[in-house]
């Protein structure tokens, strides 16, 4: 249950019921250590809805994170490889 209580509370804490706009300068900020408030000021982004954030340099980083988990999910299954087969 302790997952499920952290998703919802992350999900309350992203700006999908809120603009970010609206909070004070010291809560915005810290809504941009929330990895679910970037993608959601993207998608606004692209409906044309105003965005406090320079969408190519978050493409740029959500890129670059993506690359990262997609190396290190990759040496991770390589080198666990059997114990993961046998688990299946």
């Amino acid at each position: 249950h302790s997952i499920e209580t952290l998703l919802l509370f992350l999900l309350w804490l992203s700006p999908v019921f809120y603009l970010t706009e609206a909070l004070p300068e010291p809560l915005k900020n810290l809504t941009f250590f929330n990895p679910m408030a970037w993608s959601i000021n993207l998608i606004r982004f692209s409906l044309n809805l105003t965005v406090d954030i320079n969408p190519f340099l978050t493409v740029f980083l959500l890129a670059l994170v993506s690359v990262f988990f997609l190396f290190f999910g990759t040496s991770y299954f390589l080198k666990h490889k059997n114990e993961i087969l046998k688990f299946l």
